[in-house]
């Protein structure tokens, strides 16, 4: 009869599990697609700024191949454009690093928290089933 009783226990507590395991996938699927989106946006950004810095770099050698020798005006120019593409890259560089280390303490710090929620849920879990096996328990003993 206990074993019975105990067959009819599994079905309960599959349901169960997989109800918390859905509650889990649920909430680790909540908040993911907004912080991809917002890190994507960022991402596009940078690119566009490094496409930018890239295109005027380009252009600044293309300046330099069909320019005139004879313009003495045109050097000063493409120093400056040399200094400023410069600057760009740089900081696109540092805008990147900052970006790169901003998405690795995002990616520590949401992995941290699912990691807490998993064993807030395993705990519960873990609850649940010896809960059933109490009931189980003092369902025998009777």
């Amino acid at each position: 009869m206990d074993e019975i009783q105990q067959a009819q226990d599994v079905p309960d507590l599959e349901h169960k599990f997989r109800l918390i395991k859905g509650i889990l996938i649920w909430g680790l699927n909540e908040q993911f697609a907004g912080r991809v989106r917002e890190n994507r946006k960022l991402l596009n950004q940078l690119n566009a700024a490094l496409v930018e810095a890239v295109e005027r770099r380009d252009s600044l050698q293309r300046a330099v191949v069909n320019a005139p020798a004879r313009f003495e005006g045109f050097s000063l120019r493409i120093k400056e454009l040399r200094s400023r593409s410069a600057r760009q890259l740089q900081k696109v560089s540092v805008a990147k690093a900052a970006l790169g280390e901003h998405l690795a303490q995002l990616a520590v710090r949401e992995l941290e928290r699912r990691e807490r929620q998993l064993v807030a849920h395993v705990t519960q879990a873990r609850f649940s089933l010896a809960q059933a096996y109490d009931k189980a328990s003092s369902r025998q003993d009777k």
